[in-house]
């Protein structure tokens, strides 16, 4: 991927489960896709800046957060007489992200780090373990993995051909093989 196409998938947020009820489709829509968009920008700031103020997503109001809004992804919609549901996926204005931002003197970060490649190794009751199934660590560094945005972790899996690994278990585990 190229470096845009990286920071533009930092900026986007999916998934977003909505349903909201109303006088009318129209409304309980407006309603749904509203909170989406502001759990969305939440999400966004937890992802890209350090300790945002909580008041800043309540400084942004609804004509501010469209602007925000670069383009919206609807999938699952149902609709009814009063009620609207639907999962959302969000996609930001990068720069005036940024520039919301800068303005409210945030750090922030736009940047995914360069691929961290990881080796789980677990080491319990006397016996060391790579890449199986039942290892804990491997587990939650997929979770951490899975859930960060910023950070490239590299996690070989079950289906890695691991004769490519040019070490065994003993020197990684003694850190004494420098390539693997």
């Amino acid at each position: 991927l190229c470096n845009n196409t990286i920071a533009a998938d930092l900026f986007t947020i999916d998934g977003i489960k909505v349903s909201s009820k109303g006088n009318s489709a129209k409304q309980a829509k407006e309603a749904a896709v509203l909170a989406g968009q502001r759990e969305a920008l939440a999400k966004l700031l937890e992802r890209i800046a350090s300790n945002p103020p909580q008041t800043l997503l309540t400084n942004v109001n609804s004509e501010k957060l469209a602007e925000l809004v670069r383009g919206m992804e609807v999938n699952n919609e149902k609709i009814t007489a009063s009620f609207y549901s639907a999962t959302l996926n969000i996609s930001f204005n990068r720069a005036l992200i940024e520039k919301l931002l800068k303005d409210n003197s945030i750090d922030f970060t736009d940047k995914k780090s360069l691929p961290i490649v990881v080796l789980p190794v677990l080491i319990q009751h006397g016996k060391t373990t790579l890449f199986d199934s039942d290892n804990k660590l491997l587990e939650r560094l997929t979770t951490i993995s899975n859930a960060s945005h910023v950070l490239n972790i590299i996690i070989p899996s079950d289906g890695v051909d691991k004769d490519k690994i040019t070490a065994n278990i003993e020197e990684i585990d003694a850190g004494t093989k420098k390539d693997i």
